[in-house]
């Protein structure tokens, strides 16, 4: 039987703090810039697995692009969320 010995604890340098907690910042608009479906399922793939409260998957993800499927849409939203989503 082998065994595992660490020596020096897992540390996240600076850099990696810096991004993950001191400079994060939610953003609250969205831009004009197009984004690919490509670049959404790589966003996809990176949360759907991470942890939530009590591993219950809140998580509920609609993607519709501009188009009558977001006209149509758009109405039903609670309306300090229309105007982003349009």
């Amino acid at each position: 039987m082998t065994s595992f010995v660490m020596t020096t604890p897992f540390v996240i340098d600076d850099p990696a703090l810096d991004v993950l907690f001191r400079e994060a910042r939610s953003l609250n608009t969205f831009s004009d810039e197009p984004v690919s479906a490509a670049q959404v399922r790589e966003v996809f793939e990176l949360v759907k697995l991470g942890p939530t409260m009590m591993n219950i998957q809140p998580m509920r993800l609609l993607l519709v692009e501009k188009g009558e499927g977001r006209d149509r849409l758009v109405p039903h939203m609670a309306e300090g969320n229309r105007a982003k989503a349009e």
